[in-house]
């Protein structure tokens, strides 16, 4: 199964969680690949010597020219595998590759949960939605509610679905020594992903103005940037928190700023199975966050804490307790690192590919 030829379909080279987990899983896979994006946008991301990314244009959006693009670029490159990364890269591997003779296989690689990104025009959307994941040849999918919204929601066949944990690359973690983490007078809280709406920041400000007048002193550091920077710089301004955030920008040396943080926060409104969270076990870090998603593939009862989806006053509480308690975040955090090495391995991410690849090339999806 080596020799075959794999197509991965981004949209962006933003390191957002589909991208991410391309960067981690591609240098892993044996099988001759190419990368084709479908926005040029700036490089977040990496990719392994020789591999030169193949630009479509300039817009994620359906565009009959970039749709025209990739038709001629795998009529020219025939590949087996269509990997798409997100559900835009899968909606023009299956426009692009309708009608070929001899149409490769299509991997839809899910990373998150999609209902909660349909806010208008619902029927048609999930119509739509429901329309190219039938398309595909196998949907990956990493925890027990993406298949469950799968299956109830969409109509995919349980036949075509297999779950693939999420993966971040362990190496930039490899010389960690959480055990040598130190307790501050001034612990640091860390959150790592865009500055969005559906990452819930402000509540995180909010969180911080009132620990501050409780008298319970810590830093929040935001890594990433995003479309609402300015306004969350505003906000701190505004709540008098601003001297105690740290802002990070878009950062490549995640697992430094985590190595050099004491608290993983995450309090967003959608969630799959958060990568971020998955780097901060490799880091040695606590998570205390809300149950969103598929998130409980990552945190468990000693790894970390989880509140009700939602409930403010339950996940400051508990932010709180972990605050107060050196010796509860070294404990949690050691345990994260155990857990998540041993669940999120590379040896795993490969065998489960190289199987994957096996049945569809034999026709058992």
């Amino acid at each position: 199964m080596n020799d075959l030829a794999i197509v991965h379909i981004l949209s962006t080279t933003r390191r957002r969680g589909a991208e991410a987990f391309a960067e981690a899983l591609i240098p892993l896979l044996p099988h001759r690949q190419n990368v084709v994006i479908l926005e040029k946008t700036p490089l977040e991301i990496g990719f392994p010597v020789g591999l030169e990314p193949m630009y479509l244009g300039d817009s994620t959006r359906l565009k009959f020219s970039q749709l025209l693009g990739l038709r001629r670029w795998l009529k020219a490159n025939p590949v087996d595998v269509i990997y798409c990364h997100g559900m835009q890269a899968n909606k023009y591997a299956v426009l692009a590759s309708k009608g070929m003779i001899r149409r490769p296989k299509i991997v839809h690689r899910k990373i998150g949960f999609t209902l909660p990104w349909i806010s208008r025009f619902k029927a048609i959307r999930v119509a739509m939605a429901r329309y190219f994941l039938k398309q595909s040849d196998m949907t990956l999918f990493l925890g027990s509610g993406q298949r469950k919204e799968l299956m109830d929601v969409f109509g995919v066949s349980e036949s075509r679905l297999r779950q693939v944990a999420n993966y971040r690359s362990v190496t930039p973690y490899q010389m960690c020594e959480p055990e040598k983490r130190e307790a501050k007078a001034e612990p640091v809280v860390v959150m790592v992903g865009a500055l969005s709406q559906e990452k819930n920041l402000s509540f995180a400000l909010r969180m911080l103005q009132r620990a501050l007048s409780e008298g319970l002193n810590f830093k929040l550091k935001l890594v990433g940037k995003g479309p609402l920077e300015s306004e969350l710089q505003t906000l701190a301004a505004t709540l008098d928190v601003a001297s105690h955030v740290v802002w990070t920008g878009f950062c490549r040396d995640v697992a430094s700023e985590l190595y050099r943080s004491d608290i993983f926060l995450l309090c967003s409104h959608t969630e799959g199975v958060p990568g971020a969270a998955i780097e901060a076990g490799f880091a040695g870090l606590p998570v205390v966050a809300w149950a969103v998603g598929d998130i409980a593939a990552v945190v468990t009862k000693s790894t970390g804490v989880l509140t009700p989806f939602g409930d403010e006053e339950a996940l400051y509480q508990e932010l709180k307790e972990l605050l107060l308690d050196s010796k509860q975040r070294q404990s949690m955090g050691l345990a994260a690192r155990t857990y998540c090495l041993q669940n999120f391995s590379p040896e795993n991410l490969v065998a489960a590919h190289q199987q994957l690849f096996e049945n569809l090339m034999q026709g058992e999806s």
